[in-house]
């Protein structure tokens, strides 16, 4: 294997790990940061402890539609997915993401340039866009209940797996969020639990400093745990 690809979502991005050796910095998507939030994030610890390149595909805000979408463009565009194991961490299904067609996308524009979620959309109340706020707020009144939520989990979990068997990549998948749908023949890795549940049995209470949790992401600290739950994941299976 010659390198990692994650997908998922804020977590896998690597939300609020900011560099302290840049003074001036403010945000975590800085540029400048860069270097530090995609090492120091778990994707990266586990990509550094087996010699893998690194490629993050984590996105703040993503669903399972988008993770897919952004899934089937990793594939469109490498010729050889074999020679990669994939990293899924399974954001919460209530989430959706719509397409925006009318978005120009320039050629070396990641896929995402095109999504949005409706985590952005219900955060900001729609103040961006205000006809695609009002659009989602009567879907998801119209629309989403237990069932959906359920359905919406199990068709991300049975295309993962699928696709990566079918092509013989090894994957790693698991849950961020706890309480998640049971599903029959889940490939996976912490079944309705999530990393949420892992570092709340592992660290102080928050909002201890000395913890494992930033504002409402993990620290530094707690994606070094998660690192370590999940290699150990990986070498127990044999997937590297």
């Amino acid at each position: 294997m010659k390198r990692l690809v994650a997908f998922g979502d804020s977590w896998v991005y690597g939300d609020e790990l900011m560099d302290p050796s840049i003074p001036d910095l403010r945000w975590c998507t800085d540029p400048r940061n860069d270097e530090y939030r995609l090492s120091q994030g778990f994707p990266g610890l586990v990509a550094q402890h087996h010699g893998w390149r690194l490629e993050n595909h984590g996105s703040n805000g993503q669903s399972l539609q988008s993770m897919i979408w952004t899934f089937e463009w990793w594939l469109d565009t490498n010729p050889d997915p074999g020679e990669s194991v994939v990293m899924v961490g399974l954001t919460h299904p209530s989430r959706t993401s719509w397409w925006y067609s009318q978005r120009t996308r320039q050629a070396w524009d990641p896929p995402w340039y095109r999504y949005l979620h409706s985590l952005w959309l219900e955060s900001a109340n729609g103040s961006d866009y205000r006809g695609w706020y009002d659009f989602h707020k009567f879907w998801r009144a119209q629309a989403t209940d237990d069932d959906w939520i359920r359905k919406n989990y199990q068709t991300a979990v049975y295309f993962f797996s699928g696709v990566c068997h079918r092509l013989g990549i090894p994957l790693v998948m698991f849950n961020v969020f706890e309480d998640m749908p049971e599903i029959p023949h889940s490939p996976v890795l912490n079944g309705q639990h999530g990393l949420f549940r892992l570092l709340d049995d592992t660290a102080p209470p928050r909002p201890d400093p000395a913890g494992f949790w930033g504002e409402s992401h993990p620290n530094a600290q707690g994606h070094r745990v998660i690192a370590d739950y999940l290699i150990y994941h990986i070498e127990s299976c044999k997937l590297a």
